[in-house]
C-alpha cells in the first residue's frame, strides 16, 4: 500500500493546494491548512506499512517544527540532527536509503563547518545561494535537504518540497538554480495571498506556505478535502432536520394551545347559557 500510495503521489497534480490556498477568503484556507497539519500528518503517516514507522515520522516531524529551530541558534547543525532531518525528509516524501547513508558518513567537523558557513551567508546578506551552496558540499545533501535546514534555521526559507514546487508550477528538479526559482515564486505567492488580507492575516513566511500547502495537498491526495466538504454538508443537513423539526413541534404547540382556547371558551358559554337568570343580572 505504500508503495502505491507514492506511485499515486508522483502522479496527483498537486496544483489543487495553491488553487485552494488562494481563492475565496485565502486567510481562512492557510489557516484551516496549518490548523488541520498535525491530523493530516496523522492520515498520511498511517499508510505507512509498518507501525514503528508512523511513529518514527510523527516523533521526527515535532522535532523538526518545535525542537530543532531552537537547537540551531548555537550557529550549526550537528551530525545526528542532519541525519534525523534527512530522514524527516524522506518519510514525508520519497524514502531513499543509499541517501540517508550518505548522509550518515559525513565526519561530525565536516558537518558543523559547513552549516556555520551556511548559516553565516544567511545571517550576513540573506544571500540564500551561498548558503544552500556551502550545504550541498555535505554528501548525500542536495538543495532540497539543504533548503529544509535553513527553514528549521530561519524560520523563514521554504523547503523545497515535491507539492511546494508544483504549487508554483515548477518541475521537480532539485538543482540550485530551480531552488532560486522556487524561492523567489514562493515569496512572489506569499506576496500575492497577503494582498488580499489585513496585516494580521497575512502569512508570516515561505516556511509556513510551504507547510501549509503540503498539509492541503495530503488532504486532497487521502481525499480527506472530499471528507471534510461531506462532513460539513451532512451537518448542514441536520442542522435543517432539527430547525424544521423545531417549527413543526412550534407549529403543533400553537395549534394545541388554540384548540385549548377554543375549548375553554366554549365552556364558558356552556356554563354561562346553563346559568340561571338571577345569577346572570348580578354578574351585569
Amino acid at each position: 500500500e505504500n508503495g502505491k500510495l507514492s506511485v499515486q503521489m508522483k502522479k496527483t497534480v498537486v496544483s489543487v493546494s495553491k488553487e485552494y490556498i488562494i481563492s475565496g477568503d485565502c486567510k481562512e484556507h492557510w489557516r484551516e491548512a496549518l490548523e488541520s497539519y498535525e491530523s493530516r500528518l496523522t492520515a498520511f503517516a498511517k499508510t505507512k506499512k509498518q507501525k514503528e514507522t508512523f511513529q518514527k515520522l510523527k516523533d521526527l516531524d515535532e522535532w523538526y517544527h518545535k525542537e530543532l529551530s531552537s537547537a540551531l541558534t548555537r550557529g550549526n547543525i550537528e551530525h545526528q540532527e542532519i541525519v534525523d532531518l534527512t530522514e524527516w525528509k524522506m518519510l514525508r516524501g520519497v524514502w531513499r536509503a543509499q541517501n540517508k547513508a550518505l548522509v550518515s558518513s559525513n565526519p561530525e567537523k565536516q558537518v558543523i563547518d559547513q552549516s556555520k558557513l551556511a548559516f553565516k551567508e544567511w545571517d550576513d546578506g540573506e544571500n540564500i545561494k551561498n548558503a544552500i551552496n556551502a550545504l550541498s558540499k555535505l554528501k548525500g545533501i542536495g538543495p532540497a535537504t539543504a533548503s529544509a535546514i535553513l527553514a528549521a534555521y530561519t524560520q523563514t526559507v521554504p523547503f523545497m518540497s515535491d507539492e511546494g514546487l508544483k504549487a508554483v508550477s515548477l518541475p521537480l528538479a532539485y538543482t540550485v538554480p530551480s531552488y532560486m526559482k522556487y524561492y523567489e515564486k514562493m515569496n512572489q505567492l506569499i506576496d500575492d495571498i497577503n494582498s488580499k488580507t489585513t496585516p494580521k492575516d497575512r502569512i508570516p513566511s515561505a516556511h509556513i506556505l510551504e507547510k501549509a500547502i503540503w498539509s492541503t495537498t495530503i488532504a486532497a491526495q487521502l481525499n480527506l478535502l472530499e471528507n471534510k466538504k461531506e462532513e460539513e454538508e451532512t451537518e448542514e443537513e441536520e442542522e435543517d432536520e432539527k430547525e424544521t423539526e423545531e417549527e413543526e413541534a412550534k407549529e403543533k404547540e400553537e395549534k394545541k394551545n388554540k384548540k385549548e382556547i377554543k375549548v375553554e371558551v366554549k365552556k364558558r358559554k356552556r356554563e354561562t347559557k346553563s346559568e340561571p337568570l338571577h345569577v346572570k343580572k348580578s354578574k351585569k
